[in-house]
């Protein structure tokens, strides 16, 4: 029986470029984080409970025992399966001693450029004569297929071409 792909995989990969090609550059800026985040922590001699207790506090459990908030966000943050949001992110650095811009460099830097951004190409290492490409514009629908009809080509193109 035919293994089922893991959740951020559209479909069974064959190989590690087959899952490179299917990461998106969201779920490279998640890998990313985690690795930092765990670095960190490791640095501190922290585990995701002492992260969670220095970043996000402490409350009072029914049994009256003190338990950290959030540790279930930072199993997601190292997971790779969330990222955090611009507050989460401030008191994760603060924790860490470090900017939010060492946790997530790419993503603040980008938001930056983005801002005013319509359309972006950034090449990924590992894939020359690749990019990937951002469009964040209003567009009539008929220019919207046309660029939908040109994906789908260079999809078919870069399937046979292996």
């Amino acid at each position: 029986m035919p293994k089922s792909p893991p959740r951020f995989l559209s479909k069974p990969a064959e190989s590690l470029d087959e899952v490179e090609q299917q990461l998106t550059p969201e779920m490279l800026s998640r890998q990313d984080f985690a690795r930092r985040l765990q670095r960190l922590m490791k640095a501190r001699g922290w585990n995701q409970a002492e992260l969670a207790k220095h970043a996000f506090g402490t409350i009072t459990d029914r049994r009256g025992y003190e338990t950290p908030q959030g540790k279930d966000s930072v199993s997601g943050y190292l997971a790779g399966k969330r990222m955090p949001g611009p507050k989460k992110l401030s008191l994760l650095a603060r924790a860490l001693g470090v900017e939010p811009e060492e946790l997530l460099p790419n993503i603040i830097a980008s938001a930056a450029e983005n801002e005013h951004l319509s359309f972006s190409m950034r090449e990924l290492a590992g894939h020359p004569g690749r990019v990937w490409v951002t469009i964040n514009r209003l567009l009539p629908t008929s220019t919207a297929l046309k660029i939908g009809l040109l994906i789908e080509e260079a999809d078919m193109a870069m399937a046979a071409s292996g």
